[in-house]
């Protein structure tokens, strides 16, 4: 049986959204940036931090995992409560703008995680795999601060 790809992650992570639609952007955009947090802590203390999601000695095992629970978040969090940032007071017009920016970026980290995954599905956890997750992690956390940040920019104290 053919190995799950992160494409075939974030569909489903997308139809199951797309049952429970969101009202608003913020908290989940905010949600998804905590778990990415917790994600990279545990890959760059290769699960050594206390709060780790992983022991230690499962931490090979787990990092490949890793692109697979991004792909999730991609689908599940980040686009879809970047298309809800309306019921953050986001004007329609600059939404429109923003959130499709926003969608090419996140599909792009989401090549990456496949890429990634057919990498240590070949090779396992080396230097270059290793490095190539913590860049999508990091990408994947400027671009949900973006988004944060236009959210917030837009509360009612702001305005």
């Amino acid at each position: 049986m053919p190995a799950k790809t992160c494409y075939k992650t974030f569909s489903e992570a997308t139809e199951e959204r797309a049952k429970y639609p969101l009202k608003s952007g913020g908290y989940k955009l905010q949600n998804a940036l905590r778990g990415i947090h917790d994600l990279n802590d545990t890959l760059t203390s290769h699960g050594h931090c206390s709060g780790s999601l992983c022991l230690p000695n499962e931490f090979k095992r787990w990092t490949k995992r890793v692109p697979h629970a991004l792909a999730d978040s991609i689908g599940w969090e980040l686009i879809p409560g970047v298309w809800a940032l309306s019921g953050d007071g986001v004007p329609d017009e600059r939404l429109q703008r923003y959130a499709v920016s926003a969608e090419d970026g996140f599909l792009g980290a989401l090549d990456q995680c496949e890429r990634i995954r057919q990498e240590l599905t070949v090779q396992g956890l080396n230097d270059y795999t290793f490095r190539s997750l913590s860049i999508t992690i990091g990408d994947l956390i400027g671009m949900t601060n973006h988004a944060i940040l236009l959210s917030e920019s837009y509360t009612p104290e702001a305005v």
